[in-house]
């Protein structure tokens, strides 16, 4: 077997919120193959967008090691990453963070300029992505004039845009309806196809599960199981456990984005209460 394009080894992180230490990562070890769709599962504030952050490089751990693509996270410069997970990585969120005030065009083209692809080159592949993602009518709509299927569609593009590695999602069907939630998850697994390219998926959802090659569970801060029925935790009522909801909550990937990328433009909506205009194309 080929080594993994993802492994982490005795991930650990600490956070201090007030007087209360807080232990939000407490020796993961967790590795994916290329090419795998691979769902973590578990409670609010069992740590699993922390890991997600962590194995990204979005956020920093206090132990363990982190080893994408062959090379180790820790050995990396803030600058280095930066670009790194520019090139290498995409990023789909819960509450879409497209910018409002451009097109559907414009956003995905944004993340190509950015990683230094040129005017008309970055137009072209912004166009195809959303051809792929079947939302070519609607290249020149702004995000307030789409329905929240239809901004995922655009969040999704944007992360393939530069056709990465490696995708990372969290909840990204926390904010649909139960029919869009599924076009959106038959989509990404059409693309996963397509592609071979990895995707990390971080939800509560059970349908996500369904349509992911393994399904990685946590509970406070640890491996509780995977699809195979592996169980690596110990007792998922260790001390500190009350405090992990804030942990996560306080550290969502969505709120660190939002600073790179802009507001949504209508985070917390779901798909049924938009105020766009235009039908949904899923």
């Amino acid at each position: 077997m080929n080594p993994p394009i993802i492994s982490a080894t005795d991930v650990r992180k600490v956070y201090f919120i007030g007087d209360s230490k807080v232990e939000a990562l407490r020796g993961v070890d967790f590795s994916v193959q290329a090419g795998e769709m691979v769902a973590v599962m578990g409670p609010s504030g069992c740590g699993k967008t922390t890991l997600l952050n962590c194995l990204s490089g979005l956020d920093t751990f206090d132990h363990g090691s982190v080893v994408i693509e062959g090379q180790s996270l820790e050995k990396f410069g803030d600058r280095n990453l930066t670009r790194y997970r520019a090139g290498n990585m995409g990023f789909i969120f819960q509450s879409y963070n497209l910018l409002p005030v451009i097109s559907a065009a414009e956003n995905v083209e944004l993340a190509l300029l950015v990683n230094g692809v040129h005017g008309r080159e970055a137009r072209h592949k912004a166009l195809d992505m959303l051809d792929a993602v079947g939302l070519s009518d609607w290249k020149h709509h702004r995000p307030a004039q789409l329905s929240g299927g239809q901004r995922q569609r655009v969040a999704i593009a944007r992360a393939l845009a530069n056709q990465p590695a490696i995708v990372w999602a969290d909840e990204p069907t926390g904010n649909l309806d139960d029919d869009t939630s599924l076009e959106v998850l038959n989509l990404m697994r059409r693309l996963n196809a397509e592609h071979a390219q990895t995707f990390v998926i971080v939800t509560h959802d059970p349908k996500v599960g369904d349509f992911c090659d393994r399904v990685v569970r946590m509970a406070n801060g640890r491996m509780v199981a995977d699809g195979n029925g592996l169980t690596t935790a110990e007792d998922s009522h260790d001390e500190g456990a009350a405090h992990d909801a804030a942990t996560e909550e306080d550290t969502s990937i969505a709120d660190m984005a939002s600073v790179r990328d802009g507001p949504s433009a209508d985070s917390g909506l779901k798909d049924g209460t938009t105020t766009g205009t235009g039908p949904d194309a899923t």
